[in-house]
């Protein structure tokens, strides 16, 4: 493919209004998955204080305890993304991603229907 041909490939790609709406959803979907991936360590730094102060949620918990705790989830982050990253690049990177999705999804929707149970306090 010669540098003219190279040239009005791209050009029709950035003008045609399909392709400016495919991105514009991907920069969405990569976005919201961005804010929903940092949600639950903000979620635990929202907690974390009420776990210090009141020992009857969780049991006695020191700050170096909840600060290590804190550290396990970004390490945990670490490791999945490494994860991730290794298998999407043999079964695919958008598959990955939304098979993320997804899950982290229904997870996230089914928590409201459980109990504490004994275990978990």
């Amino acid at each position: 493919m010669n540098t003219q041909e190279h040239r009005t490939t791209q050009d029709h790609r950035t003008t045609d209004p399909r392709h400016r709406a495919t991105l514009r959803w991907i920069v969405a979907i990569a976005t919201v998955a961005l804010v929903f991936d940092g949600y639950d360590l903000v979620v635990y730094g929202a907690v974390v204080p009420v776990l210090l102060r009141d020992p009857s949620q969780l049991g006695a918990l020191t700050a170096t305890q909840a600060g290590a705790l804190g550290s396990y989830a970004l390490i945990g982050v670490m490791v999945g993304a490494l994860i991730a990253g290794a298998v999407g690049d043999h079964i695919g990177r958008r598959r990955i991603m939304l098979t993320g999705i997804v899950w982290f999804s229904r997870l996230v929707g089914s928590t409201p229907r459980h109990q504490a149970t004994p275990c978990s306090r």
